[in-house]
């Protein structure tokens, strides 16, 4: 017969399972003190946060999950702006203070307060953390670019613009020809657009046989490979490259009651820009204009750009430095012609020299059939017109490997944008 145990031994499992028992009740009170040191007060809600994005190209990317809380570590703004210390995508989520991000990191672009990538701000060509502004000479990240041989993002980007279902447009009356025409318009709102905030304002202008989806929904060819320029403008954004910005694309073509297509002319493109198109920009959303009359608008211009490619060159010198610089402070040229002695004119004239140019941005493929012209173009204005410096608000760049092509025009409205606006934006 087997011994049974002595009473002393048979104890020794039930003391084992209380003592394990003590210790995980001991290391969960820790755990609850822990937490109450950095939750906030009790009924309070801390909204979830979204991906923290920064340049998934560099080792220093910061990438937080989707269901991740606000960082406790974040330190607070100054407490007559904002009492609390949590941010989400850079704005507060109590009180709905948008961080203007005072600081950041020279090189991961990381703000100081919200943790949020924060763009540089460039003036004279040198952001105020001392970093100096690098252009991209040839392609630009894949990122950007669609899957060879498809119309899929090699990146999805997480906090997609929308553009508007079908384009505002707006018809007027030809007295030339005595009869109305209709032209349509297409509006980019970036991801979380809130009519509470500003936005600035960037037309662009299509080149020839291009659309108002030009430079929003459609997909460019880019050698093999495909360009969405919506596309870009989100990750960009969303990146913190650039502030987002409201894009607004009319057509260069207009059509009649047949509905038969027209081109513009430049006269009566920039009347219209300046007379309907921003004023309804400056009502209908919320941008720096104050109104959309004309006054309002003169006094937002430093967040007012305007900017194309070819034909859409044309129309930027013409319906807008040469004729609408009361209107824009900005102006990106690609692979376009003017009469650039003209355009110094307008400049140099006496109603116009109290308007400062942010920003004269020019740029052609080094195989462009326009690249000659438009070099020509630079270098004369910049010449000619003393408050234009190069290498400070005015640039001229080459896309190596480029031609008359949206390899070109992609490259180069990604190194525009980051230096456009005024320093005030």
């Amino acid at each position: 017969m087997a011994r049974r145990p002595e009473k002393k031994y048979r104890l020794l499992p039930v003391i084992l399972l209380l003592a394990l028992l003590l210790g995980a009740c001991a290391a969960r009170d820790a755990q609850a003190t822990s937490d109450d040191a950095t939750s906030p007060t009790s009924g309070e809600t801390v909204q979830e946060a979204s991906v923290v994005f920064a340049d998934e190209d560099s080792q220093n990317a910061v990438i937080l999950p989707a269901d991740a809380s606000p960082p406790p570590h974040t330190p607070q703004i100054p407490q007559d702006q904002c009492e609390h210390p949590y941010f989400v995508n850079g704005v507060c989520d109590r009180c709905g203070y948008i961080c203007p991000h005072p600081e950041h990191d020279r090189e991961t672009r990381l703000c100081a307060v919200c943790r949020q990538p924060a763009p540089h701000h460039y003036v004279n060509g040198v952001c105020a953390c001392g970093e100096e502004y690098r252009f991209t000479d040839s392609k630009i990240p894949a990122k950007y670019y669609c899957v060879p041989g498809t119309t899929d993002f090699n990146r999805t980007a997480v906090r997609e613009g929308r553009v508007l279902d079908e384009p505002w447009y707006y018809t007027y009356d030809d007295p030339k020809q005595e009869r109305t025409l209709r032209r349509d318009v297409q509006i980019y709102l970036p991801w979380g657009y809130d009519e509470t905030r500003p936005y600035k304002v960037l037309v662009l202008l299509h080149f020839l046989h291009g659309s108002e989806n030009t430079w929003t929904t459609d997909f460019q060819y880019a050698g093999d490979e495909r360009l969405q320029m919506k596309h870009v403008f989100d990750l960009m954004i969303q990146d913190g490259y650039i502030d987002p910005m409201i894009v607004v694309a009319p057509s260069l073509y207009v059509y009649d009651e047949a509905g038969r297509q027209l081109r513009s002319d430049y006269d009566s493109f920039a009347s219209q820009l300046r007379e309907t198109i921003l004023p309804y920009v400056a009502e209908t959303y919320s941008t720096y204009a104050a109104s959309g009359a004309a006054e309002d608008l003169i006094a937002a211009r430093r967040h007012f750009a305007i900017g194309g490619n070819s034909w859409g060159s044309y129309f930027t010198y013409e319906a807008g430095m040469i004729q609408n610089l009361p209107y824009f402070s900005s102006f990106i040229c690609l692979s376009g012609d003017t009469n650039n002695g003209l355009a110094a004119d307008t400049l140099n004239s006496e109603a116009m020299r109290e308007y400062p140019v942010d920003l004269y941005y020019c740029a052609a493929g080094d195989m462009d059939i326009a690249m000659l012209n438009e070099q020509e173009n630079f270098y004369t204005i910049v010449r000619l017109v003393d408050r234009l410096t190069e290498g400070q608000n005015a640039f001229f760049h080459i896309t190596q490997g480029g031609g008359h092509d949206w390899l070109t025009w992609g490259t180069e409205i990604y190194n525009a944008l980051p230096l456009a606006f005024g320093e005030d934006g």
